[in-house]
């Protein structure tokens, strides 16, 4: 009798990441996803309208489009009102099916990491460690909740996110690449440690770092300064991005199908 290997996914996601970068600028730069690349399938996809973090990730999950899950952003409107608004956490999707919905049915197992919005956090046949939405490190940012002294052994406080609209970019480099290190160390922890069928995780600091950084990068850009001091930051942290993908590649076997993703671009 013959059996079918059980097959399964990862999903990595980076927020903001522009096909440019990615498929050309940086790929002769980056060993690991450049092999993707050259020995997989790459396209530059068009993103939902309006191409904001929330909700395009919800997109990806749902199959749905913004009007469809009747959430246009980071704020959402509060019934039919034209002046109240509350945020965009996780309540405002739970009425919609996400992936890790039917393949819980099916008896499957997923683990989800920081894809937004997962806070708070909720029940799921599997476990689940929220996003930049979540406030800082006291609140409960794990399903289930054990997860998180689990984290905390194994890096310490958790970063969910950082504060990249200042003017102390050189603190921002320190936060943002310790932020992602963590990141990579607890996904790759999970990926070695639980039983999953599938596996998603976001990194925001891609986006974070262009928001800062762009502008050094882009001769392009209105203000940029050629030759600053910055002038290599994205680049710097896209080598520690393939340095970590590397990593979780190395973590999983053949008979796991591996995305790269992403929810919009920049410039």
């Amino acid at each position: 009798m013959l059996f079918r290997r059980k097959r399964k996914v990862l999903v990595i996601g980076l927020d903001s990441t522009p096909p440019r970068l990615l498929f050309r600028d940086f790929k002769d730069k980056l060993p690991n996803l450049g092999e993707m690349m050259d020995s997989g399938v790459c396209a530059p996809l068009r993103t939902i309208h309006p191409p904001i973090t929330i909700p395009a990730w919800m997109a990806m999950c749902t199959g749905k489009d913004a009007g469809e899950m009747g959430v246009y952003g980071f704020r959402t409107r509060k019934g039919n009102s034209y002046t109240e608004f509350s945020l965009s956490f996780s309540h405002a999707f739970s009425g919609v099916r996400k992936v890790w919905d039917e393949l819980a049915e099916l008896g499957k197992r997923s683990v989800l990491v920081g894809i937004p919005p997962s806070y708070p956090v909720y029940p799921v046949n599997g476990k689940i460690v929220s996003c930049f939405l979540c406030p800082d490190s006291t609140k409960d940012y794990t399903y289930p909740s054990s997860l998180k002294g689990e984290i905390e052994s194994l890096v310490g406080e958790y970063i969910f996110d950082v504060v990249f609209r200042t003017e102390e970019r050189d603190r921002l480099i320190t936060q943002a690449f310790e932020m992602t290190e963590k990141r990579f160390k607890v996904v790759e922890h999970l990926l070695k440690k639980e039983k999953w069928d599938f596996f998603m995780f976001v990194e925001i600091g891609v986006d974070r770092i262009q928001h800062a950084f762009w502008k050094y990068y882009d001769p392009e850009h209105p203000l940029h300064e050629p030759g600053h001091k910055y002038k290599d930051v994205i680049l710097d942290y896209y080598k520690l991005l393939d340095d970590g993908v590397g990593r979780l590649l190395s973590a999983v076997d053949k008979n796991t199908t591996v995305f790269v993703v992403s929810d919009h671009g920049a410039k």
